[in-house]
């Protein structure tokens, strides 16, 4: 139950490309605990995305997102109907450990993860002990598909850089349930 990583899942003016189209959506800075969220979001998917207590509403596909979307389906699998964007602006924001495992995500379909920008580090450990396992570096360009219940068995996250580094962009393309099925 391995994830599968692609250094080069595209090509560097294929990265950069997507890079600079996605910076016109329209991004968030959520609150969590009553604190800024250490990112900005958008989300892309059937109906509003609720989890850790908060709410991002939908904003409609882009044809580069959808495309990459397809490429990505096409070539490992998946049929994903959402994409969660995080906007790192430098090395302070970040992602805490957690796990993608919200009720009204598909917990039988694989996560796919791509990556644009800056370089940053990818944390995975197990949810059991809390023992990191692995350290992937995510280039611009690079894709890690996380198959269908690694979720159930491990966390990630994104921490804070000691260095400094530049914007990263990162795509998680889910498939969430039908709004019917989901619960909510």
């Amino acid at each position: 139950m391995n994830p599968v990583f692609v250094e080069s899942f595209l090509r560097l003016s294929e990265a950069q490309a997507l890079f600079a189209s996605v910076q016109s959506l329209s991004w968030t800075r959520g609150k969590f605990r009553g604190r800024a969220v250490p990112r900005e979001e958008v989300w892309i998917g059937p109906y509003a995305y609720k989890f850790s207590g908060r709410t991002l509403d939908p904003a409609g596909w882009t044809p580069e997102v959808e495309a990459i979307r397809d490429k990505i389906g096409a070539r490992y699998g998946g049929d994903y109907n959402s994409v969660l964007l995080n906007r790192y602006a430098h090395g302070q924001d970040s992602v805490a450990w957690h796990s993608d495992d919200e009720p009204a995500m598909d917990s039988n379909h694989p996560i796919a993860s791509l990556s644009l920008g800056a370089s940053r580090a990818f944390l995975v450990r197990t949810v059991t002990n809390g023992k990191a396992v692995q350290t992937y570096i995510l280039t611009s360009g690079s894709l890690l598909v996380m198959p269908a219940g690694f979720q159930k068995r491990y966390q990630h996250c994104v921490p804070k850089s000691q260095t400094p580094c530049g914007c990263r962009v990162n795509l998680t393309f889910r498939r969430m349930k039908l709004e019917k099925d989901s619960g909510l």
